[in-house]
């Protein structure tokens, strides 16, 4: 009877070390599934946060080319300005320039010139 009872005690050792040891053993697999997904999760937010710089990097280049594009047209349309405003002025001097030029080399204009109204 002592044997049976010895017998029945061993195996309930057994199995309650069994059990613990299944318990340590899901408990290890729960511990290690759990880094997965922190390491998954990391690795998702890095991601994102890597597509968020890189769309701001972006977005700050588009906006400096814009920049300059438009500082080259202000640039551009100042010069064309400017050219037309100096063509007018060389017009206008032109225009203004042209009987002194006449009055002192053809000689008709400087003798008419020339002639006073009491003569």
């Amino acid at each position: 009877m002592m044997v049976i009872i010895l017998v029945i005690m061993m195996v309930i050792i057994l199995v309650i070390i069994l059990v613990i040891i299944l318990v340590i053993m899901m408990v290890i697999i729960l511990v290690i599934v759990m880094v997965i997904i922190l390491v998954i999760i990391l690795v998702i937010i890095l991601v994102i946060m890597m597509v968020i710089i890189l769309v701001i990097i972006l977005v700050t280049m588009m906006v400096i080319i814009l920049v300059i594009i438009l500082v080259i047209m202000m640039v551009i349309t100042l010069v064309i300005t400017l050219v037309i405003t100096l063509i007018i002025i060389l017009v206008f001097l032109s225009s203004c320039c042209n009987p002194l030029i006449y009055g002192i080399f053809n000689q008709n204009y400087r003798k008419f010139l020339l002639k006073s109204p009491w003569q």
